[in-house]
């Protein structure tokens, strides 16, 4: 067993490569045989005694690689630990390069078990071993410092994932040849950090340089998913215009790479439709939402489903807005029976009877408008009490209509509560 793996010189080898995994299958045969060969050389060594060997330590290392490949991170990290601390016995120093690996596998596995704040904290332990060893020009450091402000943008840290992503993309932008996609990465991921904070405008200045990078390799699918982060954070920061410039050229690219529409291409048309309802083009906003209903009812057929549900709806309230009364109420009737369907008591159902009442009331049904106005009153009562804005509001609307049909004393019951 023992010959049929050569111990591994330099643990960051596999972490530049990307490709551990790989590289142990061609030695070990599939994935799976090559886990349960490396167990058994691991066990080998426990039972000769020969675990403070680098032999038996490098085998530990790519165990954990292995498993962490194989996305069974708590095994990794077991792993990746109990390497780190051979390897800081064998070598009589926690600052060496073998260990830092080590470090940054555990905390790749941290990361995959969404123990994020901890992960960032392993990332910045085998960070200052790199440094230290490596130097701060070489893409494995590089690396941990994405590595680091990643995991700090999942831990909703964003302030002190900037620092990092910054850094790593100063030091991609010089060591690595011309354009390169590990700096679109960074420069992505920054991007999403600044946006979670409101930096929009210099979010876009690093989104586009990274949109500009995929462009360069064809990308159009990186490039697409870059596009609708920077559209959501402009939509954030209330600029609706830069979010459906961002939006509508998301579809343009999806449309071009696909051979038909796919859920994704819907949802860039709803996010085009709300920011055209944002900007109160309700005409245009209810082109889109149906385009993006019509794709998902392809996908989805009549099971009931929230996306579904939820274009019904806001394609009922955009032909409301519009001034299509009648047509808004086939989509708030199909959306509202739906999501009865699957979930009588949401908040959403409330909105869909609160849009029928009005619906019916510019259509002259005042009963029927009076029926949908009670059932969301009632419902919003019962979730946010009598005195809440929704409540009132819902009262007043019932108010209006019984004073439109002459029950003065009715009107004035709502209209004062």
């Amino acid at each position: 067993l023992l010959s049929r793996i050569k111990p591994c010189k330099s643990q960051s080898k596999w972490i530049n490569s990307g490709s551990a995994d790989g590289s142990l299958n061609r030695h070990l045969g599939s994935q799976s045989e090559a886990i349960k060969t490396l167990c058994a050389i691991v066990a080998t060594y426990e039972a000769a005694g020969m675990m403070a060997t680098m032999e038996a330590a490098s085998a530990v290392s790519n165990l954990g690689v292995l498993y962490l490949s194989a996305n069974d991170c708590e095994k990794s990290l077991e792993a990746c630990r109990r390497a780190a601390e051979l390897k800081e016995k064998i070598f009589g120093t926690t600052t060496h390069p073998e260990v830092a690996a080590d470090l940054m596998n555990s905390a790749l596995a941290l990361s995959g078990l969404g123990s994020f704040q901890e992960a960032a904290a392993t990332f910045e332990t085998s960070l200052k071993i790199f440094l230290e060893t490596l130097g701060e020009d070489h893409p494995t450091t590089a690396l941990v410092y994405h590595n680091t402000g990643k995991c700090l943008v999942h831990a909703d840290a964003p302030r002190r994932a900037v620092g990092y992503l910054k850094k790593a993309a100063e030091i991609r932008g010089r060591i690595l040849p011309g354009v390169h996609q590990d700096t679109a990465l960074t420069l992505r991921m920054l991007g999403l950090a600044l946006i979670m904070f409101g930096e929009v405008a210099e979010a876009a200045e690093h989104i586009n340089k990274a949109i500009e990078i995929y462009e360069c390799f064809g990308m159009d699918e990186e490039s697409a998913a870059v596009l609708h982060t920077l559209g959501s954070g402009w939509g954030s920061n209330d600029d609706y215009q830069s979010a459906l410039d961002c939006f509508l050229k998301e579809l343009s690219i999806r449309r071009r790479i696909a051979t038909e529409d796919t859920l994704d291409t819907a949802a860039t048309l709803f996010s085009v439709a709300t920011a055209l309802t944002k900007m109160n083009d309700f005409a245009k906003a209810a082109e889109y939402h149906t385009e993006a209903l019509t794709i998902r009812q392809r996908h989805h057929g009549d099971t009931p489903h929230p996306d579904v549900i939820n274009s019904l709806n806001e394609t009922g309230a955009a032909h409301l807005r519009s001034g299509n009364p009648t047509t808004a109420l086939e989509y708030l009737t199909k959306g509202i029976a739906m999501h009865r369907s699957i979930d009588p008591t949401h908040e959403d159902i409330v909105t869909s009877l609160y849009n029928m009442g009005i619906a019916y009331t510019e259509l002259g049904n005042l009963q029927e408008a009076l029926t949908h106005h009670k059932e969301a009153l009632l419902m919003r009562e019962a979730a946010f009490g009598p005195h809440h804005r929704v409540s009132i509001e819902s009262r007043q609307r019932i108010g209006e209509i019984y004073s439109s049909l002459g029950d003065a004393e009715k009107a004035e019951e709502y209209l004062k509560a």
